[in-house]
């Protein structure tokens, strides 16, 4: 069986690729850059002009702004602000 992957600029500002399985678009905005993953069109990753990052959101408030569930495999890490916490 023969897979045809498919890659090209759609004139609208997007690079975009499509296979049979679905579809990546590498959007770019003027408020960042947009990744946009799979036939459903959903959001995959947004990094703002800011520096923000988003997985999950177009729209990130903090430097790393998840939506939904996420797991950190290590056994301790850390959370700064005004004092360190150590998490284990």
């Amino acid at each position: 069986s023969t897979v045809r992957t498919y890659f090209g600029y759609d004139g609208g500002g997007n690079i975009a690729t499509n296979t049979l399985a679905g579809s990546t678009v590498l959007r770019a905005l003027t408020t960042g850059l947009h990744l946009i993953v799979g036939s459903d069109a959903i959001n995959g990753m947004t990094i703002l002009n800011g520096g923000n990052v988003g997985i999950g959101t177009t729209a990130p408030n903090y430097t790393l702004d998840v939506n939904g569930n996420f797991s950190i495999k290590t056994t301790s890490f850390l959370i700064g602000g005004n004092g360190d916490v150590n998490v284990y």
